[in-house]
């Protein structure tokens, strides 16, 4: 049986509801992913990413004027912002609703910590592609073991439901599903599966390619919203 909840699966990003903003706090990431647009479209022309880090006032119309938040890291990590505690707090406060999607590891483990007691409502999302051990395949510069035991510290003070492991399947990680659900949960964390669309530049059909995410030999069972319940192997 899947472990990810159907209340989870099935509930609505509130990037696509009136009243709702998916916010990059600043252009700071110390990753870099393979399919990130820091690395297609400035890295590879030496180019600056664009953008600031988000003022206090700033940040406070964005309160006044919104009421479903989501941090992500479109083209930044936010577990970067010096502040995010405060974000977080701010929210709180206000009784709004946020999500929070984190994949850097270089910030001191009391930084993380900070940001999961400032709102046990928020929802965590950590970006980890397979074992603890493998996630730097995709996620460059990741200390992926550091990442995890933040994502199992977050249990101490999020509310439940709240701590998701967001697993992006490629050639590398495929086989280790099963394990890392079975990690899920025993922690009692959320297990988030999904298929990058991203990826253009890799060869998918090349076995030996670790990053290629055309699955030949796995059959992924999606619920009704197309999101990923299970998966089945074909040559098993």
């Amino acid at each position: 049986m899947p472990y990810i909840p159907d209340e989870v699966l099935e509930m609505p990003q509130g990037f696509f509801f009136r009243g709702a903003v998916n916010l990059d706090l600043s252009n700071k990431c110390t990753l870099a992913c393979l399919a990130c647009v820091r690395v297609s479209n400035f890295q590879g022309s030496n180019k600056l990413v664009p953008g600031h880090q988000m003022t206090d006032h700033e940040w406070s119309l964005y309160l006044e004027k919104f009421d479903k938040f989501t941090i992500s890291g479109q083209s930044s990590d936010p577990i970067l912002h010096p502040k995010l505690d405060k974000i977080l707090s701010d929210i709180h406060r206000a009784g709004k609703d946020c999500t929070v999607h984190v994949a850097a590891s270089h910030k001191p483990e009391k930084h993380f910590i900070k940001c999961f007691k400032a709102n046990p409502n928020a929802f965590w999302y950590f970006g980890i592609d397979g074992l603890p051990k493998d996630s730097h395949k995709y996620r460059i510069n990741q200390d992926g073991e550091k990442i995890f035991k933040m994502m199992l510290e977050s249990r101490k003070y999020l509310n439940e439901k709240r701590t998701i492991w967001q697993y992006l399947v490629f050639n590398y990680n495929k086989y280790d599903l099963n394990e890392c659900r079975n990690i899920a949960e025993k922690n009692n964390i959320v297990f988030h599966v999904l298929e990058s669309n991203r990826i253009k530049e890799f060869s998918y059909s090349d076995p030996k390619n670790e990053m290629g995410t055309v699955m030949k030999d796995i059959k992924f069972i999606k619920n009704e919203y197309g999101k990923i319940k299970d998966w089945k192997y074909l040559n098993d």
